[in-house]
């Protein structure tokens, strides 16, 4: 029995399918290895797993023991590089080699298009203000987020996706994220007598204050999260151009 789809999925997403050892992107030639083999008793966990691509798949476990040449790679350095692999896929900080392939590799006139289309949707003050600084925990003018409904309903047509896998992963993120934040102020807003939208919490008594405040924090977190995805966009493409 292989890992699963659970554990393959959250190692991908860890690793933004590049090859953990030799840190270059792979896309679908990324392949999940067991640090300590099946036959050595390593189980189909997310702990015993490790991102590679098809060379260092094949270096990984051709060591011979009965023949040895060279030095094995041992569990522990393996599972050393996928963590620190991990931590700075986690902290945006791409791999080296990455890098520099991207800083030789030219962006399209179609990601450029791509990219300024996003950024006249977040271009503006007050939906900035709103997603950051607002206390959404308060009324608020609906209308300030019309241009990022219409983003989440155009972010499906294939006309609107990078070429550039890292600028499209981190579209997808930003795409995510929207959602998120739309389907809330859906699911657990009304619009108010004053032109204006506000939380059920405050027209139903039926929430304790504690409950009260818990949905004001999420609702906030949310929008965060919205322009922190933008933002995580926009530095990323800068330095694709630098």
């Amino acid at each position: 029995m292989s890992f699963s789809s659970k554990v393959r999925e959250k190692a991908l997403l860890a690793s933004k399918r590049h090859c953990v050892w030799c840190e270059k992107a792979q896309g679908i030639t990324v392949e999940c290895h067991h640090i300590v083999p099946k036959a050595e008793g390593g189980d189909n966990t997310f702990e015993n797993c490790i991102p590679v691509c098809l060379n260092c798949h094949g270096i990984l476990g051709s060591y011979n023991s009965k023949h040895p040449k060279g030095t094995k790679i041992s569990s522990s350095e393996m599972i050393r590089r996928r963590d620190d692999f991990y931590e700075r896929v986690r902290r945006n900080e791409f791999p080296i080699q990455d890098t520099q392939f991207s800083s030789k590799k030219l962006l399209t006139d179609y990601d450029v298009r791509t990219y300024e289309e996003i950024v006249a949707v977040f271009n503006d003050s007050n939906l900035e203000y709103y997603l950051t600084e607002y206390d959404l925990g308060n009324d608020f003018n609906n209308e300030v987020f019309i241009p990022l409904s219409k983003f989440y309903k155009n972010a499906g047509n294939p006309v609107t996706m990078f070429i550039d896998e890292d600028l499209e992963y981190l579209r997808q993120t930003l795409i995510t994220d929207t959602k998120n934040f739309l389907l809330y102020k859906a699911s657990y807003t009304y619009p108010t007598s004053y032109g204006t939208q506000a939380l059920n919490c405050w027209k139903n008594y039926d929430y304790s204050d504690e409950e009260s405040a818990s949905m004001n924090r999420e609702f906030n977190d949310l929008a965060t999260s919205v322009w922190d995805s933008y933002c995580d966009l926009i530095k990323r493409f800068k330095r694709k151009l630098a």
